[in-house]
């Protein structure tokens, strides 16, 4: 769950002060790991685990040092590394790998299984939703700005957002950029293959639907669509054509979007009452309308791209999202993402291989193509890369793409750590496949979908 900084009062009246206030990295850019996970009782079991259980299992993980942030639900707990030069990528992939044998050590010690997928088969939004983060002697106020959310998006009847905080691990990586061209290709590039890595790097355990047959839907997609426009893809990015006008339309966004809480001037937080609209416009109306509120506003989107802030200061980077954690998923993520944003030569030849399948130009130019491909994905969740993708088809631009970095991987060691890219596209099984023992899918027929 995004921090935000209560402290944080300069005064943000308008999207043009929240641009003002941006800073962009004078040093050499660098790149971070998030991780989450659901944590099971019983070394066996999927049974979510409690927050008093979980709890013991985050003092523990700091104690060793680790970067531990609170989840909405009690049995999810995320955890960061440092961040990293382009140079240094060896390094981020060995603290990934310390911070999953970590998780997995001393949840053993407490009796606990951290899973290696991106869902817990048969949890309930209701179930969750009983065993959200709870407030102790010692800290009373723990996790009251999650339950002030939950409570204020069921006030607000918009219950379809509940689902996705709730019921999904992920990984996502954060490049601080250079500047807003940096910010905006780093943001297409992600766009462009979202599409691919949700279905190369589908880690989910079968779902089945109300009649008892195994789903074929890619549940990662599924669930962030229940989302509307606070997920996927935004408006903010398909209506720019220039990085001055995504980052104005994301800003507006947050401005013009109804918010669940907010900071008051004695820095508390407040829930929207039930029938109240609270933007940062009418925060602004009570001079309210600050730096923790243009935060807190812009983390109640959770688009597959977030333009956000490196913590306690205010240079921009872009959070890339939406991909399924799993055991090798996080550093693949983290090699993939340091040479797409990071190496400026590898860059240009992933941008040039997604312009043969159509994927050039500004959004407007293939959103059309990109949202057909996010449905044909979320409808064929079974059959892993095997489907069309953009002007060709994705088993072959798997290929390339992965013969792509692996050309580059050698100049910062990084072989090793998209090797799980390359067997998913040689053997064309993904994880989800290999856990999926459901009767052979059926394919789905090519849907046109409506504008995300």
């Amino acid at each position: 769950m995004s921090i935000v900084n209560t402290a944080h009062t300069q005064p943000l009246t308008t999207p043009a002060d929240a641009r003002a206030r941006m800073e962009f990295t004078a040093d050499t850019p660098r790149i971070g790991i998030e991780i989450e996970y659901h944590i099971c009782d019983g070394e066996n079991g999927t049974a979510p685990a409690g927050d008093e259980r979980v709890r013991a299992l985050k003092e523990a993980l700091r104690d060793r040092g680790l970067s531990v942030d609170e989840e909405i639900g009690a049995h999810m707990i995320e955890l960061k590394t440092q961040a990293y030069e382009l140079a240094e990528a060896r390094l981020l992939i060995a603290e990934i790998d310390d911070i999953q044998k970590a998780v997995s050590e001393e949840a053993a010690k407490l009796g606990l299984r951290p899973l290696e997928t991106a869902n817990i088969p048969g949890l309930t939004v209701e179930k969750a939703e009983g065993n959200l983060i709870r407030p102790t002697n010692a800290e009373p106020e723990r996790g009251l700005r999650a339950r002030m959310m939950m409570a204020a998006i069921r006030d607000q009847g918009m219950d379809n957002l509940i689902p996705f905080p709730l019921l999904s691990a992920s990984v996502q990586a954060s490049v601080t950029a250079q500047d807003p061209d940096h910010l905006y290709t780093m943001a297409q590039r992600h766009y462009k293959l979202l599409p691919f890595l949700m279905a190369a790097l589908h880690n989910r355990a079968p779902e089945t639907d109300a009649d008892g047959t195994v789903s074929d839907k890619h549940g990662g997609i599924a669930v962030r669509r229940l989302m509307g426009r606070r997920g996927l893809i935004p408006a903010a990015y398909t209506r720019s054509l220039t990085a001055e006008e995504y980052i104005q339309k994301t800003l507006e966004t947050a401005y013009e979007r109804p918010m669940f809480c907010y900071v008051d001037a004695q820095g508390q937080f407040n829930a929207a009452a039930q029938g109240e609209t609270v933007t940062m416009k009418t925060l602004a109306e009570r001079n309210l309308a600050t730096t923790v509120n243009a935060d807190l506003s812009r983390s109640m989107d959770w688009t597959a791209v977030k333009i956000k802030s490196v913590p306690g200061t205010e240079t921009v980077r872009a959070e890339m999202r939406d991909i399924d954690t799993g055991a090798d998923n996080a550093r693949v993520l983290a090699a993939t993402q340091a040479l797409l944003c990071l190496d400026t030569e590898c860059a240009r030849d992933i941008d040039s291989l997604l312009a043969s399948y159509g994927y050039a130009g500004a959004p407007v130019c293939y959103i059309e193509m990109l949202n057909r491909d996010l449905k044909r994905v979320e409808n064929n969740g079974r059959v892993g890369i095997d489907m069309r993708y953009g002007h060709g088809f994705m088993q072959y631009f798997a290929r390339d793409f992965t013969a792509t970095l692996m050309k580059h991987a050698p100049k910062y060691g990084l072989e090793d750590a998209l090797a799980p890219l390359a067997r998913v596209v040689e053997t064309g099984m993904t994880a989800a496949q290999r856990l999926d023992q459901g009767p052979p899918p059926v394919r789905k027929p090519e849907i046109v979908p409506d504008w995300i």
